[in-house]
């Protein structure tokens, strides 16, 4: 295997990203890294990576790594489907279920920069077709913000009165099969359901509350464009991802995988029930690869990490105080040390509980989808170095439903690249 190779060199040597106005290379083989400590470093995360798909049974699993914008690691390992012995790659085209997510926040952003969108703005402004939610019996409003860090009341896949679970995969509304042509339509779900809680005053995640927000993108854009369009124009072709889309279950996807699932480690695979996806394309209904993810990331990483410009006269996709906010948290989650921005997940620096190192601020979202699990995790700079770039990408991509411990894997071989970075190799890492 090949430890090192130019970014994304299946599709160009270079790439320069329009959006960005950065150019992205290849590491500097002389100076910028130890090669020998790269590629023990490799060995190591194949290893974990290994043991990760082994020790629960996944079928395939898809990888890559980014240090500093480059590409410095990518693999497949088992199958992507079982029967026709079709091996799982980099190229794998899978489910990427809640990291939607980040995509329609990216979306949602573009028009706040723009001046179409407030983030406290009330839904009702842009949207007053809308009927009031309510709770309590008493008709209250529901702001952007809100929508986007979960904090809405909006409820997910069960409804005031029901039992609350962790585990939606036992809830009914996760195997939905109706096709929805349009947002508005999907709406008709959860529109008229009393909220969970006072919007404002409590976490409960929600992907239909992304539906609604996708509602609200619709709404604003001057052209009338449909949340489909508006993803594909504003995010999908500014950054030449050619293999992320809304997943419509009929359509001919080249490299896309089968998904999995089983009742228990000790119990066969099989393959998942049929779903349609077109009720929460914002909230949980793409499909990507991991190439495409770490140019999504590293995009997101780059903004973040420049100095403030205006991102309209650049071509940039996002100012970088927009991506700090993003990147803010503004809500604890039920994970310990892990809160919630706006469209990714926060976690602060805290101390190892296994050794004497520091766990750095990393930003990232997980998907569970039917028949797939995902990360995409994002470690920026901690040393305020000149260097945009600068920071640990990886993303993790499976065909199998329920994945577990798919976040520590992730965190785990993105700290061992961290500590073989030259920004970070002089750092308590």
């Amino acid at each position: 295997m090949v430890a090192f190779t130019r970014l994304y060199s299946l599709r160009k040597p270079f790439i320069l990203c329009v959006t960005t106005g950065f150019l992205w290379t290849k590491l500097n083989n002389d100076s910028d890294i130890d090669q020998e400590k790269l590629k023990l470093t490799v060995n190591q995360a194949d290893l974990i990576c290994q043991g990760f798909k082994e020790k629960q049974g996944i079928p395939g699993v898809s990888i890559g790594v980014t240090m500093h914008g480059s590409l410095v690691w990518k693999k497949g390992y088992g199958l992507a489907d079982i029967e026709q012995r079709v091996p799982c790659t980099p190229d794998t085209v899978m489910r990427i279920a809640s990291i939607s997510k980040a995509f329609t926040t990216t979306l949602a952003a573009q028009f706040v920069e723009k001046g179409k969108l407030n983030w406290d703005d009330t839904i009702d402004k842009h949207h007053p077709d809308l009927p009031k939610f309510v709770y309590e019996k008493l008709p209250v409003s529901i702001t952007i913000r809100q929508l986007a860090s979960h904090t809405s009341g909006v409820r997910h896949y069960w409804k005031k009165g029901e039992p609350e679970t962790d585990d939606e995969f036992n809830l009914p509304e996760y195997y939905i099969t109706r096709s929805y042509s349009t947002v508005a339509e999907s709406l008709s779900i959860f529109l008229n359901d009393e909220l969970l809680h006072q919007p404002g005053t409590s976490w409960l995640y929600t992907t239909h509350g992304y539906t609604l927000l996708s509602a609200i993108l619709e709404r604003i854009s001057n052209d009338k464009r449909t949340f489909v369009q508006l993803i594909e124009d504003l995010v999908i072709k500014q950054l030449d991802l050619h293999h992320t889309k809304l997943e419509y279950p009929d359509e001919i996807v080249s490299n896309r995988s089968r998904y999995y699932c089983r009742r228990s480690l000790k119990e066969g695979l099989r393959h998942v029930t049929y779903v349609d996806l077109s009720y929460k394309w914002a909230g949980g209904g793409m499909l990507s690869n991991i190439n495409d993810l770490l140019i999504f990331a590293n995009t997101l990483l780059q903004c973040r990490q420049t100095k403030s410009i205006d991102s309209q006269l650049t071509k940039q996709l996002l100012k970088a105080e927009t991506i700090r906010e993003m990147w803010s948290p503004i809500v604890a989650t039920k994970k310990k040390n892990t809160f919630y921005g706006l469209g990714w997940m926060i976690t602060k620096e805290q101390s190892s509980s296994i050794n004497e190192f520091t766990i750095p601020s990393h930003i990232y979202h997980t998907g569970g989808a039917v028949g797939a699990t995902s990360i995409l995790l994002i470690i920026p700079c901690s040393k305020n170095c000149s260097n945009p770039r600068c920071g640990i990408c990886i993303a993790i991509l499976t065909n199998l439903q329920s994945a577990r411990d798919i976040y520590q894997t992730a965190l785990d071989i993105a700290l061992l690249f961290r500590q073989i970075s030259p920004c970070s190799s002089h750092s308590n890492l």
